[in-house]
């Protein structure tokens, strides 16, 4: 296929999104004039790295103004001491709770995380600061 019939289907594709593989189909037929089969659009889709994404509506009650304050003043300063290795930082997904909270019988004693890297690259990271131990109260 020509490059620039390629960039006339990625256009396309991009001015129309398609939502299943065979709106894709149809409209590389309608680009091209000719019909592939499926397992051709998708390889087309793939080399060029088209992924289908679900996506989602945004809450109308989201202050998109906030949210772009708290990016550039709280969290991309906290992601800059993280790369200099100053902090650990941690990202925990919400979760949302249909049926109320879940009581647990006790708190968890461990917990997988991914390591921080050494510049060295040998998988070791001396922590300074060890986590504290849960489940024993302050005294």
């Amino acid at each position: 296929m020509h490059c620039a019939k390629k960039d006339e289907i990625i256009a396309a594709l991009e001015a129309n999104p398609p939502a299943t593989l065979r709106e894709a189909q149809a409209l590389l037929k309608d680009v091209t004039g000719v019909g592939r089969s499926l397992t051709q659009v998708s390889e087309f889709l793939k080399e060029h790295k088209i992924a289908r994404r679900k996506v989602k509506q945004i809450p109308a009650k989201a202050d998109v103004e906030a949210q772009e304050t708290f990016k550039t003043e709280t969290l991309e300063p906290l992601i800059e001491q993280a790369q200099q290795k100053k902090i650990h930082l941690f990202f925990v997904d919400a979760a949302h709770f249909v049926r109320g909270l879940p009581t647990p019988p006790e708190l968890p004693q461990e917990a997988w995380i991914n390591r921080p890297q050494s510049d060295d690259g040998d998988g070791s990271h001396p922590i300074a600061d060890p986590l504290p131990d849960l489940t024993e109260p302050d005294a």
